[in-house]
């Protein structure tokens, strides 16, 4: 089957997204693949956007799952289809067809969970076979179970400037599901410069209802098999009325930042007896990174660099967005 994607303010990016479409594509094909079944995946959609535009329309329950790079690439994915699709693909992979409820059973979603981190793992390898770059995932990681789309609103600043790959997928008769790929823009950043320079770039499509065979500027990639219809867009909805929560205010609280170099325990007889010139032993190395503590909650850890004559720390490892939002709760 021949991919065809629609890039939308993708600019000179288009060559690295490219990469990861096709990579990602072919890893949903290789944890998709049935004999019983005609099984097809396809990257159809790549535009610049953010968290907050894509919740916008949403009136259906959508769920989220973030994935961290561990290695190769920084920053974050997070992969958002409807809570219903999640039901049928989890059907699907049990070999039945599932019961759309209120809320997913447990095991139901385990085994979606298992299947996208297959997925992502066969993508990282065929990433890797193709550019000889080292790149891992972590386990994809439910972020709202109840399926509410507000309740993904406090991510939405990580995930301004963001990149959104869209992706059908398909198992015939059942199965038709459409996956939203969104990388934080620093990944884009850090695969750009990774990979070789991205050569001629194409002027970038506008924002607009493209009919079919209208677009000529599209690129191509092949993934799976060659008897699929094309893939029709998906409708636009409007949000209900007062759906949408103001977190705007949430958003600018001020939080104090602690970093801990160490800690110690001494009796009091020992503290009253503290000086000028005393020293305090520390639990800590002086390799040792230190922590980066906000709201009492340790996020993520850090080493102390001087930045214009002050203190700073810069990060070099962090807890995933949502367990920076769970801590501060």
């Amino acid at each position: 089957m021949e991919d065809t994607i629609n890039y939308i303010d993708i600019e000179e990016k288009e060559k690295v997204i490219r990469t990861l479409a096709s990579s990602f594509s072919s890893g949903l094909a290789e944890a998709l693949a049935d004999d019983k079944q005609k099984t097809f995946t396809s990257c159809t959609r790549a535009e610049k956007t953010s968290l907050q535009a894509l919740l916008k329309p949403a009136t259906q329950a959508t769920s989220a799952m973030e994935v961290r790079f561990e290695e190769g690439l920084a920053g974050n994915v997070l992969l958002l289809l409807r809570t219903n699709d999640l039901f049928r693909l989890g059907g699907y992979l049990s070999g039945g067809e599932a019961k759309i409820e209120e809320s997913m059973p447990p095991e139901l979603m385990e085994v979606c969970l298992e299947f996208f981190t297959r997925a992502l793992e066969a993508s990282n390898r065929i990433f890797r076979e193709r550019h000889q770059i080292p790149l891992s995932t972590g386990r994809p990681e439910l972020i709202n179970p109840d399926g509410k789309p507000n309740s993904l609103q406090p991510m939405a600043p990580a995930y301004e400037g963001a990149y959104c790959l869209t992706f059908q997928l398909t198992a015939e008769p059942q199965l038709d599901s459409t996956i939203r790929m969104l990388l934080q823009g620093q990944v884009v950043i850090s695969l750009m410069e990774l990979l070789p320079g991205p050569g001629p770039t194409r002027q970038a499509a506008q924002p607009q209802t493209i009919a079919d065979g209208e677009d000529e500027d599209m690129a191509e990639l092949t993934v799976g098999s060659s008897d699929v219809s094309p893939v029709r867009p998906a409708k636009s909805v409007v949000r209900k009325p007062g759906s949408n929560l103001n977190m705007d205010l949430l958003l600018d609280v001020e939080l104090p930042i602690v970093v801990c170099f160490g800690e110690s325990e001494m009796q009091l007889k020992d503290v009253l007896r503290l000086g000028v010139g005393s020293v305090i032993d520390l639990d800590r190395s002086v390799n040792d990174p230190v922590s980066v503590i906000v709201n009492q909650k340790p996020i993520a850890k850090g080493e102390v660099v001087m930045v214009d004559g002050n203190y700073g720390v810069r990060i070099i490892e962090v807890e995933s967005t949502a367990e920076r939002i769970r801590s501060l709760g």
